[in-house]
């Protein structure tokens, strides 16, 4: 079955979710979250990008525990899920494989021409000092907590909190095209290193949700993608 934006996937209109208002309300709190752990850590004598990288864990592992637990409490099965996710593994690695590596060229074309859409230089702090010479930089443990924080963990908490919770929302309200939209702006906004990049990766990521309709594509891309980026020293995303 081929998408088009302008279409409706029943299967996703039909997810479970929570409110478009309650998601909105969460991410504040969770911004909020995030300002404070990264104030206590610097209180504390924590040098800045530990502050940053532990801040992105603790704020990352809430995130994720929170999306979980909703997605629970709104009675989705997760063995269902897992079902459905090995019925169809061999199929969503060849997606993933596909989407993440088109994503990684296009994430290396545009560094190359300049067109990011850079606003400042924020979340890449820590990857910055990880790839410019972790050894000297970060102990072995910084070195592991960023690997784990930038390829695994942040990826999983985005895909679920951003695509299964916030675009199934959408879709719930807006259009397909629409709800794409919305989400990638959001998306793309809270990467301040990337914009533009960020805004279509984005659009690339809810429209494999909204043809597939299982976000273990979404994870599985968005940790290659991750993991590539780390491989390559792409230094602004």
């Amino acid at each position: 079955m081929i998408i088009t934006l302008g279409s409706s996937n029943q299967d996703i209109e039909s997810k479970k979710s929570i409110s478009l208002n309650f998601w909105v309300a969460l991410f504040v709190f969770l911004q909020i979250a995030i300002v404070i752990c990264g104030y206590t850590f610097k209180k504390a004598g924590v040098s800045n990008n530990f502050s940053l990288l532990y801040s992105k864990i603790i704020t990352s592992s809430i995130m994720l525990s929170c999306s979980l637990f909703l997605l629970v409490k709104k009675g989705v099965s997760f063995s269902e899920r897992l079902a459905a996710y090995k019925k169809h593994a061999l199929h969503d690695l060849a997606v993933s494989l596909i989407v993440g590596g088109a994503v990684t060229l296009l994430a290396f074309l545009m560094t190359r021409f300049n067109m990011l859409g850079k606003v400042c230089s924020v979340n890449p702090v820590v990857l910055k000092t990880l790839l410019s010479g972790a050894g000297e930089s970060l102990p072995h443990s910084g070195l592991a907590l960023t690997l784990f924080n930038y390829c695994l963990l942040g990826p999983v908490m985005e895909e679920v909190f951003f695509r299964r919770l916030l675009y199934v929302s959408l879709r719930q309200r807006y259009s397909c095209l629409g709800s794409i939209m919305i989400n990638s702006l959001i998306f793309g906004l809270i990467h301040p290193s990337a914009v533009l990049f960020i805004f279509l990766f984005g659009v690339i990521q809810c429209y494999v949700y909204e043809r597939f309709g299982r976000v273990s594509i979404n994870i599985t891309s968005h940790v290659l993608y991750n993991s590539a980026v780390t491989a390559f020293s792409f230094p602004d995303i």
